[in-house]
């Protein structure tokens, strides 16, 4: 069943072992992350700013827009 516009999902389920082990290691990068308030003089490729607004925009929302 395909719809014009939609891409099937590609996707393998996994065990529970693997979604803990996953889920663990997901919180204990969270809990060692921390927020900075210095910034890099550093030039930044446009293409690289430009590929992280793309992946934002690939984010979840009501109308999927």
């Amino acid at each position: 069943m395909s719809e014009e516009g939609f891409i099937r999902l590609a996707w393998e389920e996994t065990s529970s072992d693997d979604m803990k082990r996953l889920s663990e290691e997901s919180l204990n990068r969270m809990r060692k992350r921390r927020t900075t308030r210095h910034f890099s003089t550093r030039e930044v490729p446009k293409e690289l700013i430009e590929q992280a607004i793309l992946c934002g925009g690939t984010a979840p929302s009501g109308a999927h827009l």
